[in-house]
């Protein structure tokens, strides 16, 4: 009966540990996945002007779909919505904004630029930050985000 108890208490420390090494389900996101806020600038002469940026990606083995948000800072009324695609590694997001699906631009007679850029992924993975540009005229800027 001892041997019969002892091995009845050894399976179940077993089952134990083992079950205590599965996955967490409030592990961090990986990679590019999931949602990203922050803030995008554009230098100017008088100096930088920000905007809140964020993107919803899904990431497809090397391939990035998904959309983008911006605002002017302090001013959300003024916005523009994004589809965006492109390419990742493990640490390097390359992006495209590829169409405007909505939007509200400045009442001082701007306007939305489609934005390309590359962001590189934090050791900690959990911000991004890089530089960004565009082929309808707008000056180039930086990009820095957060997951969350």
């Amino acid at each position: 009966m001892r041997n019969h108890h002892r091995r009845w208490i050894a399976g179940l420390a077993l089952f134990v540990f083992v079950s205590s090494c599965g996955s967490d389900s409030t592990a961090p996101e990986t990679g590019f996945s999931g949602h990203w806020t922050g803030i995008l600038l554009q230098p100017k002469t008088t100096g930088n002007t920000e905007f809140a940026y964020s993107m919803n990606l899904s990431v497809t083995g090397t391939a990035v779909s998904g959309t983008a948000h911006i605002a002017v800072s302090g001013q959300p009324q003024f916005y523009a919505d994004f589809t965006i695609s492109g390419t990742t590694t493990a640490t390097q997001l390359d992006f495209t904004e590829v169409a405007i699906t909505a939007q509200v631009p400045p009442n001082t007679g701007g306007s939305w630029c489609l934005k390309r850029g590359t962001l590189t992924l934090a050791a900690d993975g959990h911000s991004a930050a890089g530089s960004w540009s565009s082929t309808g005229g707008c000056a180039p800027g930086t990009l820095s985000l957060t997951r969350g």
